[in-house]
């Protein structure tokens, strides 16, 4: 009798294939705590979702290639590939998805997550599935043609910053609607509820962080993106910044390409008017 080859080992596989509704949208989670990686992709089916599963950022990569994304979930600190070089690389392939990013170093990462270009969203470790819920979500409907509108709110006391925002996101094909204080934008937004906010964060009466704070405790703005625009980026606005669950914020003077940049990660791009 031939004596049966020994069993090997079974090795963790290098991508799992997507598991959720074929017809729903698909999402790469690249998570190198095998519990946590499960924990989420269980969540994620749960929401509708197919889940493609990596290790780290070199499966990651694999799995991109392999597969049609819809978002992709990324932890930062990784094995082999952290989750910045694996964003690159996205990039470099012209893989342009959503990243939603989760971090458990957001005291130390705060002022890269929130002003990378590249990112549309975090999540806080220990992960809120809820919360990831909204995020995943959030970045999908964004893809959407007709998902999620393009009117954005630009809200700042000084008339030639509101002047150049305008501009700029108006040629990209945004319809843009100002207000010069906080309490002029509150009444805005009661009016019409954009699609997006670039806030001033220091202006007469309320500044930006009592304007979000405002919009936070109501259930219809809850999630209402906010972009912040400051003279500093000081740890103490970061901090107040992730607290109020801000997209991301912006360095005075305006630079056009971050601004544009910045609108994109959260609203698609749209053909200009014309």
């Amino acid at each position: 009798a031939v004596e049966p080859a020994p069993a090997r080992a079974p090795e963790e596989p290098a991508l799992l294939p997507p598991l959720g509704p074929p017809s729903g949208s698909t999402v790469l989670l690249v998570e190198d705590e095998a519990p946590l990686r499960e924990l989420l992709s269980e969540a994620l089916r749960q929401d509708g979702h197919a889940v493609v599963q990596a290790g780290d950022g070199q499966q990651g990569l694999r799995a991109a290639a392999a597969h049609p994304l819809d978002v992709v979930i990324t932890d930062l600190m990784m094995p082999k590939m952290n989750g910045w070089r694996f964003i690159s690389a996205l990039r470099e392939r012209g893989i342009d998805r959503p990243v939603i990013i989760i971090t458990g170093y957001m005291n130390e990462e705060g002022q890269e997550v929130l002003t990378s270009r590249d990112v549309s969203g975090f999540l806080v470790k220990p992960v809120d599935l809820d919360e990831l819920s909204k995020v995943v979500n959030g970045a999908i409907e964004s893809r959407r043609p007709g998902g999620r509108r393009r009117h954005i709110l630009a809200v700042d006391d000084e008339e030639d910053v509101r002047l150049l925002v305008t501009t700029i996101l108006a040629q990209a094909g945004y319809q843009v609607e100002t207000a010069s204080s906080g309490r002029e934008a509150l009444a805005s937004i009661q009016r019409s509820l954009p699609a997006l906010v670039i806030m001033d964060i220091v202006m007469p009466g309320l500044d930006g962080f009592q304007v979000v704070k405002a919009l936070r405790n109501h259930p219809s703005t809850v999630d209402l993106p906010v972009v912040m625009l400051t003279v500093k980026a000081s740890a103490e606005y970061v901090r107040r910044a992730l607290a109020l669950k801000i997209s991301g914020y912006l360095v005075k003077p305006v630079d056009a390409g971050k601004l544009l940049e910045r609108a994109r990660s959260i609203l698609p791009p749209v053909a200009a008017s014309g």
